[in-house]
């Protein structure tokens, strides 16, 4: 999948699983100050992302230094590609 396509599933799911509008969603966006997600949220996000692109998440990954939706994007194509 092209880094579009990847962006666009994480877009998708944000939105729906979140209730996040879609106009707020952007590679930029912080994830708890723009979308309004809480820590919680992240580590869901993150955790449905790994099934949706079928990896498991590394221990080392902190989710304080996940921060914005491109974040996100970076990890599943670091991982996903890893397979």
């Amino acid at each position: 999948m092209s880094t579009n396509d990847n962006y666009n599933k994480i877009k998708s799911v944000i939105s729906e699983k979140f209730g996040v509008t879609d106009n707020l969603i952007t590679p930029e966006a912080k994830l708890t100050e723009d979308l309004n997600l809480s820590y919680l949220e992240v580590a869901d996000l993150l955790s449905l992302m790994a099934k949706e692109f079928n990896f498991q998440i590394p221990e080392d990954v902190n989710l304080e230094n996940i921060l914005t939706v491109s974040d996100i994007t970076s990890i599943v194509e670091q991982y996903a590609d890893e397979l």
